[in-house]
């Protein structure tokens, strides 16, 4: 898995995405939900209410560890 540029696409489908963003001029990484929203638009929605211009990159969550 690599990094995504927001510029050159977005998740093609709704799910739980690992994001980069700038927020008081610090990049930090969170994850956040890309979903279906008003008029069949997508969005993002994060927990630390990131503005959408200010997410940068997206890359799919890792699979879950297999349990023993």
């Amino acid at each position: 898995m690599s990094w995504v540029r927001v510029e050159d696409r977005l998740p093609e489908k709704q799910g739980m995405y690992l994001v980069v963003f700038n927020m008081d001029e610090r990049t930090r990484v969170s994850y956040s939900l890309w979903e279906q929203k008003a008029r069949g638009k997508f969005g993002w929605r994060s927990r630390e209410r990131v503005r959408r211009k200010a997410i940068t990159h997206w890359m799919p969550l890792p699979k879950r560890p297999e349990e023993e």
